[in-house]
């Protein structure tokens, strides 16, 4: 249910780099890898944050105005959300604030519901009157408007269809304004979609209720048939259908189809995940253990499905976006049970499938949402997610590493005898990463000499190396680049071969020409300054003068 909020959050994403953060109902923080490495190891760390009872669903925003993603839980035996505000470096508060929303909340959604540029709530709730007999139930959608610093006024409440579900925020366009009205789904004896307009001050009209499958579960809005008005659609448990309402323009849902996919659709996300420039749906059926892919032929129809197995029958909740940053929309899937898992379906663009990753999750995930919350890396994705058995929501820290790529030399008659541009292309999100480059002969990797290190950022990717004073030879380079968590390596395609017109003497296996003159120079030296000394020492004294004296007679 939290899964639909990645959707309206994926253009404030993308403004802030390539990172993302999916949150969960624990709430865990996770960053897929690109292609260079092994995408089920990219989760470096965890951070847990304690909230109300049984957090039920989550949702990021920026509640408070400062540019940074926030988190907030609904807690369904706490009667309450709780606001985390994120410090800004994906570090958040312990719980801010707390507000009572009413009894049995379940689902959450946030947009600015009353024009004055903050973020406004909205949750969904069942209302038990246990005074009886027998207990009566009244359905509500409580709305919380914000006073501009991420703090919220008292809750109004607004009557909606029997047990709702799923809330969501979307503009219907029944007055030809961006007033962002309520939608909800609701099971119990009704399986309908209720429908509330906004007056444009925060303020809801009574619900318009509109006939779907049996125990609609989760509702996703957005333009399906491209004629600019959104569209709604519920996943329906009972019936194994999902219902399209078609928006007239007026706000007005005068026609439906139903398509059937497999067992208990749980959860439906609305994405273009087949490339075709149309939003297709997605559907999670929780006792098939699979996620269906409905691809929309551009009108509003979907005549082709495709089922992608998850192998996980527990799993309860959707998301879809990029995690792994490579421009292709993946698949996420959340487990309420055992195995505690987080399933991701990357898509592979080589071979047109899903290739499945399963991460460890400490705890059953109810929902989680995708967001940048610039944990550890700004522009990185990032998973939070909300465990109710623990009273947390958790964010699983993610590193998509930096990426480097030799393009010259690259073999192909690469011979010099002065200069050689080295060349590279390298990759890091947020451009914090620093490059080595080494030469090392070939056939002798490990005889590595250092050439240069430069920054990531720079925006020179060559480097011209002066190989006048290395021996004839062929080399390769070989380049590093790392940050804080991690490293890639690359190799040139190729050797560079060194040769001269003139060659200069042999040098000494192993020895640099430079290092080879430089002895000659010195042995050369030592004899002239050991000739000088023998022709020194070598030299008589003077003659001594001898006085005779006279015999004595």
């Amino acid at each position: 249910m939290a899964a639909k909020r990645c959707a309206k959050h994926l253009s404030l994403i993308s403004k802030r780099a390539s990172l993302l953060v999916l949150i969960l109902c624990v709430c865990f923080v996770l960053l897929p890898s690109a292609s260079f490495a092994d995408r089920g190891d990219l989760f470096i760390a965890q951070v847990d944050v304690e909230v109300g009872r049984s957090p039920w669903d989550i949702v990021a925003d920026d509640f408070n105005g400062n540019g940074h993603l926030d988190l907030i839980t609904v807690n369904r035996n706490a009667s309450s959300v709780s606001v985390a505000l994120n410090n800004g470096n994906g570090t958040f508060e312990d719980v801010k604030w707390t507000y009572s929303v009413g009894q049995e909340p379940r689902s959450i959604d946030a947009a600015d519901l009353d024009g004055d540029g903050y973020i406004d709530l909205a949750v969904s709730r069942v209302e038990i009157d246990t005074v009886g007999p027998p207990s009566e139930y009244f359905d509500y959608v409580s709305v919380l408007l914000n006073d501009g610093d991420g703090s919220f006024s008292a809750f109004q409440q607004y009557p909606v269809g029997d047990d709702p579900a799923a809330v969501f925020l979307a503009d219907l366009g029944e007055d030809g304004n961006n007033d962002i009205d309520i939608i909800t789904a609701n099971g119990g004896e009704s399986n309908s979609v209720s429908v509330l307009f906004n007056d444009g001050s925060g303020s809801f009209s009574l619900p318009t209720n509109y006939s779907v499958g049996a125990d609609p579960h989760s509702v996703f809005v957005a333009d399906l048939n491209g004629d600019g008005f959104n569209d709604v659609v519920t996943a329906n448990r009972d019936d194994n259908n999902v219902t399209v309402l078609f928006n007239n323009g007026a706000g007005v849902f005068a026609s439906h189809r139903d398509y059937n996919v497999g067992r208990s659709p749980w959860d439906v996300y609305l994405e273009n995940v087949t490339g075709n420039s149309s939003l297709d749906i997605v559907v999670l059926c929780k006792d098939d253990g699979d996620v269906w892919v409905l691809e929309n032929d551009g009108t509003g129809n979907f005549p082709f499905q495709t089922s992608n197995p998850i192998n996980n029958t527990n799993s309860v909740s959707l998301v879809v976006g990029d995690a792994d940053l490579d421009g292709f929309k993946d698949i996420l899937c959340s487990s309420w049970g055992e195995p505690q898992l987080l399933t991701i379906l990357y898509y592979n663009n080589a071979t047109s499938t899903y290739d499945r990753i399963e991460i460890p999750i400490d705890g059953w995930a109810e929902s989680f949402v995708l967001a940048d919350l610039e944990f550890g890396k700004e522009g990185f994705t990032n998973i939070a997610a909300v465990v109710p058995g623990s009273n947390i929501f958790t964010v699983l820290i993610s590193d998509v590493p930096p990426s480097i790529f030799v393009a010259e030399p690259d073999g192909d008659n690469d011979t010099v005898e002065h200069e050689f541009r080295i060349e590279w292309v390298d990759f890091d999100p947020d451009s914090d990463a620093t490059i080595q480059l080494y030469y090392y002969p070939a056939g002798s990797p490990s005889l590595l000499t250092e050439l240069v290190t430069v920054s990531e950022d720079d925006v020179s990717d060559y480097y011209i190396w002066n190989v006048s004073l290395v021996n004839e030879g062929s080399y390769y380079i070989k380049a590093v680049i790392s940050d804080d968590f991690s490293s890639h390596t690359a190799i040139s395609g190729g050797p560079v071969t060194v040769a001269r017109t003139h060659p200069p003497p042999d040098g000494l296996p192993g020895v640099p020409g430079v290092t080879l003159a430089l002895i000659i120079v010195a042995i050369v030296g030592a004899v002239l300054t050991a000739l000088v000394l023998y022709l020194v020492l070598r030299k008589k004294p003077p003659e001594e003068e001898y006085y005779r004296v006279p015999r004595q007679k």
